[in-house]
């Protein structure tokens, strides 16, 4: 991702508030931390705790309640430290044919399971230490989330079970712990994957593994020959090579246009291969895809400037040339603010308050601006 960020900085001939708008985006899209949303949104909201209930023991690796359990195992997965992984888990009672296969493998099949075929939504899994009532299920059960394949459907099942240190505490229930190398057959990696993925150091960037960073950006690498290819036969029919725009078309489909679609195709290897609690909430806020649309509209938006500079030279109104600038960077401003605030949005911002004071002070600006814009359009006019 860093890569489509620093390759906008010096190319295609984009203005200088072109760029700094887009690497300003890019550098708050990188280092803002994504966790902070849920704390922002969930803080205000929880009730206030009696100091008269009584305290249950705590679990030490937050066991407690399926929420804090799951989340724990997540996290764990993400690290790659598949023997506390393995804690949450309830390996009792297991089948015979499956208590072979060692506990680390069996939390490995599940994360990559989980990673690829179902995105469980934290914040709907009970916090409660004694599950969710009301759902149907036993009182030491509760629903993880269910897996579609056609017409067959799995559950996967959190259960309390009694813990080493004497108390009650939730894991992955025995029963779906039991179907998880079945699931891992049909949901997990093929063995082309899983050499690769053997072969690639362990670790991860921004909650992405090592080996989908590599398999994605050379899937986008793969790919971008082909769109640069198309590009070039969509200057020829948007554009004449005997045109003085032809070259600034030429440019916009081979990089922009070219680049953007090789960064949907690893997007799309992304998400195919799956990825880890942090990684879910940079796909769901969609940061790779709106950094390229970005980029995408900026060049777009100076392509079209360019163009209808040419046409206003041709018919001899050269000083109407220089109001195009103004505009064309405001256009620009706009747009990377409507980007700024979806991509909040998609990361779970409450944005409303920042949208009614934005309302308050676009009146206030509007006001201020109101007679120079007049005198703006009255210069348009005359030329």
């Amino acid at each position: 991702m860093r890569s489509i960020c620093f390759s906008v900085q010096g190319t295609l001939g984009m203005d200088q508030l072109h760029k700094f708008a887009l690497i300003g985006l890019c550098a708050l899209l990188l280092w803002l931390p994504p966790g902070h949303a849920q704390q922002a949104t969930h803080t205000g909201s929880e009730p206030a705790k009696e100091t008269s209930e009584p305290q249950l023991p705590k679990d030490s690796l937050g066991r407690d309640t399926p929420r804090g359990s799951f989340t724990g195992f997540l996290k764990a997965s993400e690290e790659g430290n598949f023997v506390k992984a393995a804690e949450y888990l309830d390996l009792r009672n297991l089948p015979r044919k499956y208590r072979s296969i060692q506990p680390t493998r069996l939390a490995e099949m599940l994360a990559v399971v989980i990673e690829r075929e179902i995105w469980i939504d934290l914040e709907k899994l009970s916090d409660n230490p004694k599950g969710e009532a009301g759902d149907g299920l036993p009182d030491y059960r509760d629903e993880l989330g269910r897996i579609e394949d056609g017409e067959k459907e799995f559950v996967l099942l959190m259960q309390r079970v009694s813990g080493e240190e004497g108390f009650l505490i939730w894991k992955v229930a025995n029963a779906t712990v039991a179907r998880i190398a079945d699931l891992y057959k049909e949901f997990g990696y093929g063995p082309l994957v899983e050499t690769f993925a053997n072969a690639i150091p362990d670790g991860n960037f921004l909650g992405i593994e090592n080996f989908k960073w590599v398999m994605s950006i050379a899937a986008a690498l793969i790919a971008y020959p082909p769109f640069m290819l198309l590009g070039l036969g969509l200057a020829r029919l948007f554009s004449n090579p005997a045109s003085p725009l032809y070259h600034r078309v030429k440019r916009f489909f081979i990089g922009p246009f070219a680049v953007v679609a090789a960064a949907l195709i690893m997007y799309a290897v992304i998400r195919e291969l799956g990825v880890g609690i942090t990684g879910q909430r940079l796909v769901r806020a969609h940061t790779i895809n709106s950094i390229a649309v970005v980029w995408l509209l900026l060049s777009g938006i100076g392509l079209m400037r360019d163009a209808y500079a040419n046409r206003l030279a041709l018919r001899g109104r050269e000083a109407a040339v220089v109001l195009l600038r103004p505009a064309a960077q405001s256009l620009s401003i706009l747009v990377v603010i409507i980007a700024i605030l979806i991509w909040l949005d998609n990361l779970g911002f409450n944005i409303t308050t920042l949208l009614a004071g934005l309302g308050v002070g676009g009146i206030a600006v509007a006001l201020a601006l109101q007679k120079p814009m007049e005198d703006v359009f009255g210069a348009l006019s005359l030329y």
